[in-house]
């Protein structure tokens, strides 16, 4: 059992994957493996200094109680920097949850930031006065001017009814009803111009459907994850599709603001229900328009390109951004976009669950990007962080955007876990050294807490960058930035014309032999909105050539030698002026001596157990991995490598807890390395060498360690498809697509290898190859979606006999009917009820097994004599047992219990077809098509019915509605083709050969071009004819 835990553990971590072109070979540095000595000589003499309480931030965040038993009260909330008052200073507004007993007095709260007699800043409350109380559940925070009035407004995601807030003008908001008061589940929302019109669309990314009155489990907690009993879900809950709304600005001059239009269905938007944590608005292709990225819990994350007229195409998959590099969904919570790597363009990042990495795409144009998370140093420790909100942005002024990750675990209790995973933890800041991310060792971040939502801004106004962290159940963190502004720096303060929201600018700034790109946002994180001014690091510049700035309007504008070291107000077409609100203090703080971010938890060793046997400490050690006790597995089998350098099981859990658990890959390698030296044929070490290889970008070893794996499993479809991505990494295209056909060849079920094969192919050129195989993925993905949705709530909750049943109807229509039998039994043993009798004896049938299925559905109808779906299922039993007149009246039976069932329809219609009765069973296809008219079975029947009858052109008539519906009816077409044909044919032989050249064309119209030339002959005959 033991070995079966690991074994998935690694299918988890390496197991299927898309990647996109080969990741560009970037300058590595090993911070990780540095000395401390060498990690602190090369930090930024800066700080951050935690001033919360002196800053007058006097407020506790609220989410439910210590035990946390619903999800409702573990994903905290947000907050936001920006300046209500228009005064050139950044004001503070918080959000806050509730109880769900004994409901607290405080709720949101906003601050003013007003200086002190001394001229520090403080934040003075204005809550009440501003007219922003509320207690709730309260969640996300998006600011932008909606009205183009000149004045910002903020917009708060709750669970329950969210709301839109008028700033008035004059210290005070007013709550507006304007068609944005979705009332799901909200989480992160953004503010963004869809339609380059000038006014503030807005987009909400909806979490799981959630019902107080009716939790998961009935409010009991789960005993799934980690062996720990802790709240239910997102795993087993559905999701819900987010909201895009339609600013509709004002018609007139001075006229009232004619509020939002839901756009989701005609965008599209709600043809999927993810799990939506995180929004940005990006223009990830430089074509001047606001594309969107939506960051989903446990499912495929999303990207929306923007190809106007409010016409969306969700392209993630095939760009690259959707998965990871190996094709697994992550948790995605935050997300940000900036240009990493100084390149011109912007690169996506996403903060994911822990025993994961967080993802960095990196883009490389033309619409794609690869998985560098790995390449640029960004592995490795963040595995045992649960990461939430985050920030691209330039904390050292130097000229490169570093990272910023928001961390803390959902469940208080791994507290009775001290050497597994934390429920409080480091948030991690990351310098970026010319592209490649080294973990900062810096004063001010060694506090852990449960953290969640951040905003961040420049609130004292001195050039460099502070931010509010959110702590669940606990005070915020504002955290100063001392010493950011060493370096030289240039902010810009954009307004739009006529006073219009800039948000969407983009700046381009010349300094030396560089040039910098930065896009003006506000909304991106978790749940937060941040401080829209540009604000760009100079390192030790003391000038800059120009800046030009790209308008959301289309104008270009630019400032020649603009003065550096203040924020300039730059308002469009009328250049730029400094800005009154520089801060004229510019005292460089003193620094103290670096301190260790991480420094390493001492695992105690153990001494080794008398009589042991090596399978009883791999059979421990895989029990303590799976209760994400890595400390302790470590410290188990640390005294017994040595002792049996031949036991591969021993060194593979030690490898898999180094690499997975505790993100120590180096270390991992080592052990490995030395399992594989004592024994060549340990595949399962071989593959997760070679997952780690990639890891380390040693693409190289990758390949040779997996083509070993290869020779001794050569029938494994995932060791071929990381061989893929190993080659693809080389930039070894013609090797790489050898390894994915093969991985496709060997599970053509599998969905990954038909998405990687189908970017390969576009990137070569290969566009037919490309679709063809890009839609054999996206008929395969929903349903291995659906499929992994369900295992995930049957690993939650093991107990729960729905998430069995839901599990084995999603395997059986993918055609897995051996699994979908195990689920589906399941199931019944735990609740034994007609429908899970019946969805079982569907199976059966469809394995062959008619007897045993007609068992089962005569039990169904025992314990519901009213299930129609049981009637119908005996109905079919008796088909496929020849017994036609049975099936007949089990199906009519089904009819009279539910009138508006289709497929019995069908059914019936097919075999009154085969008594000879094509009146009867014309009616019930037409029946079944106007029930369901996007079932292909039934178009196929009603328009070969038609056909067969003589009905030529109420069959033509049905088929074209079936075309412009988009439902493929392939034996209809070909039945219709050889109807027209034999009319021709038997027309031109009675002399009307204007009759039969109509039927020849309407038949060749309806004939795929590759097969339409004997046809056309027969046409020139016929026409020939005519003209005798």
């Amino acid at each position: 059992m033991g070995k079966r835990l690991v074994s998935l553990a690694l299918l988890a971590l390496g197991g299927v994957g898309c990647a996109g072109e080969p990741v560009p070979e970037l300058e590595r540095v090993d911070i990780a493996g540095a000395a401390p000595g060498s990690v602190a000589a090369m930090e930024p003499a800066m700080r951050f200094v935690d001033i919360t309480q002196e800053a007058g931030l006097d407020f506790v965040h609220i989410s439910g109680g210590p035990e946390q038993r619903y999800i409702l009260e573990a994903m905290g909330s947000g907050s936001a920097f920006f300046d209500f008052d228009a005064d050139g200073w950044l004001d503070f507004f918080a959000i806050s949850g509730t109880r769900l007993q004994d409901t607290p007095e405080s709720g949101n709260r906003l601050w003013r930031n007003l200086p002190t007699a001394t001229g520090q800043r403080v934040f003075t409350e204005v809550t009440e006065e501003a007219g922003l109380q509320r207690v709730g559940w309260g969640m996300g925070a998006a600011v932008a001017d909606y009205d183009n009035d000149g004045d910002l407004d903020l917009y708060v995601t709750n669970w329950g009814p969210n709301a839109l807030y008028r700033n008035e003008d004059d210290g005070t908001f007013s709550p507006v009803v304007a068609g944005v008061e979705d009332r799901h589940w909200g989480a992160s929302a953004a503010f963004g111009d869809v339609d380059a019109d000038g006014w503030q669309d807005l987009y909400i990314a909806n979490y799981v459907a959630f019902d107080l009155d009716n939790p998961p489990s009935g409010g009991e907690l789960c005993s799934g994850w980690k062996g720990l009993t802790v709240f239910c879900g997102p795993h087993g809950l559905d999701g819900e599709a987010d909201v895009l709304y339609r600013n509709e600005g004002v018609s007139r001059a001075n006229g009232p603001h004619g509020g939002f239009i839901d756009m989701s269905a005609a965008s599209g938007i709600d043809q999927t229900a993810y799990l939506g944590l995180g929004v940005l608005f990006t223009d990830y292709d430089q074509d001047g328009d606001a594309d969107l990225y939506i960051a989903n819990d446990s499912t495929p994350n999303q990207l929306y390109r923007n190809d106007g007229d409010w016409r969306l195409s969700e392209v993630g998959a095939l760009a690259g951004v959707a998965y990871s590099e190996e094709g697994r969904v992550q948790a995605g919570m935050g997300v940000d976009a900036g240009d990493f790597d100084n390149d011109g363009d912007e690169d996506i990042f996403v903060t994911n669950f822990s025993d994961d990495v967080n993802t960095l795409y990196q883009n490389q144009g033309h619409g794609s990007f690869v998985d560098a998370t790995h390449v640029a140093g960004l592995g490795g420790a963040a595995r045992t962080l649960l990461g939430w909100s985050t920030a691209l942005a330039d904390f050292d002024l130097d000229g490169w955007l570093d990272l910023f990750v928001v961390n803390g675990h959902l469940y208080p209790q791994l507290e009775a876990h001290p050497l597994g995973l934390s429920y409080r933890q480091r948030n991690q800041l990351y310098w970026n050294r010319a592209g490649v991310f080294a973990p900062a060792a810096i004063a001010g971040l060694e506090a852990e807490r449960v953290s969640r939502g951040a905003a961040f801004g420049d609130y004292d106004n001195d050039g460099d960058l502070d931010m509010v962290v959110n702590n669940l159940n606990d005070r915020p963190s504002l955290l100063r930035n001392d010493g950011g502004n060493r370096n030289h720096w240039l902010g810009l303060d954009l307004v739009g014309a006529q006073g219009r929201d800039a948000m969407g600018a983009v700046v381009r700034l010349w300094v030396g032999d560089r040039q910098l790109r930065r896009r003006a946002k506000r909304g991106y994180g978790y749940l937060s909105s941040s401080d829209g001014r540009v604000l760009f690091g100079l390192g030790a510049a003391t000038a800059v050539e120009k800046l030009e700035v790209r308008w959301p309007s289309g104008r270009i504008e630019v400032v020649e030698r603009p003065q550096v070291g203040r924020y300039l107000l730059m308002r469009e077409g009328t250049g730029a002026v400094v800005a009154d609100y520089n801060n004229p203090v510019s005292v460089a703080p003193s620094v103290p001596e670096p301190v260790l971010q991480n420094p390493p938890v001492p695992i105690p060793a153990v001494e080794p157990k008398l009589g042991w046997t090596p399978s009883m400490y791999y059979e421990r050690a895989s029990a303590l991995y799976a209760q994400g006790r890595y400390g302790e597995t470590l410290a188990l089998l640390r005294p017994v490598l040595a002792r049996y350098p031949r036991e591969t099981r021993l060194h593979y859990i030690a490898g898999v807890v180094l690499y997975s658990g505790l993100g120590r890959y180096a270390e991992a390698v080592e052990v490995l390395e030395r399992a594989v030296v004592q024994d060549a044929s340990g595949v399962e070490v071989m593959q997760l060498l070679g997952v780690i290889y990639l890891h380390l970008d040693q693409p190289g070893k990758a390949v040779a360690v997996l083509q070993g794996a290869r020779a001794l499993l050569p029938e494994d479809w995932q060791t071929r498809f990381r061989l893929g991505l190993a080659h693809n990494r080389l930039g070894a295209d013609t090797a790489a697509i050898a390894a994915f056909e093969r991985a496709r060849e060997l599970a053509p079920d599998e969905p990954m290898p038909h998405l990687y094969l189908a970017r390969m192919y576009k990137r070569l050129g290969r566009e037919t190859a490309a679709q063809q195989a890009l839609q054999r993925f996206e008929t395969l993905q929903p349903l291995q979606q659906q499929i992994d949705h369900y295992h995930q709530a049957v690993e939650a909750n093991p107990a729960h006999p729905a998430s069995h049943a839901k599990l084995g109807l999603a395997l059986a229509e993918a055609g897995r009917l051996a699994a979908a039998e195990q689920a589906l039994s399941h199931s019944l043993a735990l609740d034994p009820v007609a429908e899970t009798r019946t969805n079982l004896a569907n199976v059966l049938l469809r394995r062959g097994e008619v007897e045993a299925a007609m068992q089962l559905f005569a039990q169904a109808l025992v314990d519901d004599p009213d299930l129609a779906e049981a009637r119908y299922g005996l109905g079919m039993a008796h088909y496929a047992k020849g017994e036609a007149a049975q099936a007949l009246r089990a199906l009519e039976d089904a009819l009279e219990l539910r009138p508006d069932f289709a497929k019995a329809h069908i059914n019936i219609g097919v075999v009154l077809a085969q008594q000879h009765r094509p009146q009867e069973a014309l009616h019930h296809f037409r029946r079944a098509v106007d029930l369901d008219p996007d079932d292909a079975r039934a178009g196929n029947n009603f328009v070969a019915g038609l056909a067969r009858a003589g009905r030529i052109d109420e069959a033509r008539q049905v088929f074209a509605r079936a075309e412009a519906r988009q439902v493929a009816l392939p034996l209809a077409r070909k039945i219709l083709v050889m109807a027209l044909l034999q009319v021709a044919q038997v027309q031109a032989g009675e002399g009307a050969l204007s009759v039969a050249s109509l039927r020849q064309r309407q038949a060749i119209e309806l004939t795929p071009p590759q097969l339409r030339k004997p046809l056309v002959e027969q046409l020139k005959i016929y026409e020939a004819g005519l003209k005798k």
